[in-house]
């Protein structure tokens, strides 16, 4: 266990036993930023990691709900992922090398902290998403990416499910380039919707963008010609609170 944000995950175990605290394994292995690659041990918090990356501008690729507790080693071991999925992949399509230890105790180690063909068996991929079921990972190595020069939400009112047909094939003729694509009913609308002052309470289409920044302003100038109803647009810093809301909800 690390930072103990998804104990809710995965079957009740048959039997009782000890759990197995990470989070003193907290530190940075090696970051070659200039290769856009980082080894850090698995009990470092997804926050922390990020801290470090910024120095750099750069970020992961995947979201962690609540970042501040959830540990690396937690986020590889239940594959989650947020909003961003959509253009940047899951975290197995990060994680280029894994160490992990076996229920024997023996230390196991796959892929490598280059981005490139390594011969063997793809341990990286997995061991994502396995659960702590064929081992405890202690370290990863991910590939990160520069931060966008420009980052905007779109937040659209639509009619119910049905519109979805008007504007698919409309975006997927489009040269937009989304990078998260949420449909958000009006519950969920709502409860997203309150924590950055927009108004929920009907089916929503939200969609995300990020690029330079005249790149952004160009899709959502093109997206509000296409729109059918009211728009709502975050951009930047405003955008935060709402990609954060969405990865942890």
């Amino acid at each position: 266990q690390g930072g103990r944000s998804a104990l809710d995950y995965g079957g009740v175990p048959a039997l009782p036993g000890a759990a197995v605290d990470l989070t003193g394994l907290d530190q940075v292995v090696d970051y070659p930023h200039a290769d856009m690659t980082i080894t850090v041990q698995s009990g470092m918090t997804v926050a922390a990691l990020q801290a470090v990356l910024d120095e750099h501008h750069q970020r992961l690729l995947f979201d962690v709900p609540d970042p501040a507790r959830a540990t690396i080693g937690g986020a590889l071991a239940t594959g989650v992922f947020g909003p961003r999925r959509y253009a940047q992949g899951r975290p197995r399509d990060s994680i280029i090398g894994v160490s992990f230890v076996t229920s024997n105790g023996d230390e196991v180690k796959g892929g490598g902290r280059v981005v490139k063909n390594v011969a063997g068996y793809d341990f990286p991929k997995l061991m994502t998403g396995s659960l702590g079921t064929l081992g405890v990972i202690t370290q990863a190595t991910l590939k990160v990416r520069p931060r966008p020069g420009a980052s905007a939400l779109v937040w659209l009112a639509v009619d119910g499910p049905g519109a979805l047909e008007a504007y698919r094939p409309a975006i997927d003729a489009s040269a937009l380039r989304p990078v998260a694509v949420e449909f958000l009913n009006p519950s969920a609308a709502t409860i997203l919707g309150r924590s950055v002052g927009l108004v929920g309470g009907v089916w929503t289409l939200v969609l995300g963008f990020e690029d330079a920044a005249t790149s952004v302003a160009w899709q959502v100038d093109h997206l509000r010609s296409m729109a059918q109803g009211p728009v709502e647009v975050l951009r930047d810093d405003e955008a935060q609170p709402l990609w954060t809301a969405m990865t942890d909800f």
